[in-house]
């Protein structure tokens, strides 16, 4: 009895993450569609980082984020019914490289908090700072996002995340390459408990990355 529980508790952490789709653009005003629209009381959790300021992801809050060498945030919704599928991403300046990663999620949580950011600005390596998060109320889904900017070819691949985190999607969500270049992953831990996170991604394949910035979440 007590297996056939915690097989049916890792099944329904496992069907937290309803979906995930990634984009790359350039142009200021791209539609990016997830293919369907919420169910009410799942969330929409979106991850975005680019050359420029990203000023307005359809009208999704901020969650967290940080502008430095790169604009790199965590945006979200609880949906109410009767959103579309379709957002609208808006940039200072168009023409510069963005990557999105739109994630979906259960219905069965309640509330979404920022879980805190760590960054680095010029100097390329193969991994991200680590987060050390401040501790998240037990059953929360953590979801964290690695933010590269300053890619060269944009070849990075085969994410190595700490902390416990698995790969939300293993490829990379790319816009551009060199300089102004924006790659994008992003990972989670469903059932998180109190105890801090050491949430970072450990190592990557391909080369490094000179902006380099951890965000995280959680979903109680």
């Amino acid at each position: 009895m007590r297996n056939r529980r915690r097989q049916l508790v890792a099944a329904r952490r496992a069907s937290d993450l309803v979906g995930v789709r990634r984009f790359g653009l350039t142009v200021s005003g791209t539609v990016i569609d997830f293919g369907s629209p919420p169910l009410p009381g799942q969330w929409d959790v979106v991850m975005a980082n680019s050359n420029t300021v990203i000023t307005s992801m359809g009208g999704l809050a901020s969650v967290v984020g940080f502008i430095g060498g790169q604009d790199a945030e965590i945006f979200a919704r609880h949906a109410a019914g009767g959103e579309g599928s379709t957002l609208t991403v808006t940039l200072s300046v168009d023409g510069q490289p963005c990557s999105v990663i739109w994630t979906r999620w259960s219905s069965r949580f309640a509330a979404i908090a920022s879980l805190g950011e760590v960054h680095t600005d010029g100097v390329p390596g193969n991994g991200t700072l680590t987060l050390n998060t401040p501790g998240q109320p037990a059953g929360s889904t953590v979801i964290g996002y690695g933010a590269l900017h300053g890619v060269l070819s944009a070849n990075q691949a085969v994410p190595v995340w700490g902390g416990g985190l698995s790969a939300v999607d293993p490829v990379a969500a790319a816009s551009g390459a060199g300089a102004s270049g924006c790659v994008g992953f992003a990972g989670y831990l469903s059932g998180a408990g109190a105890p801090s996170l050491p949430v970072a991604i450990t190592s990557w394949t391909g080369d490094t990355a000179s902006d380099r910035y951890t965000l995280a979440v959680a979903l109680t």
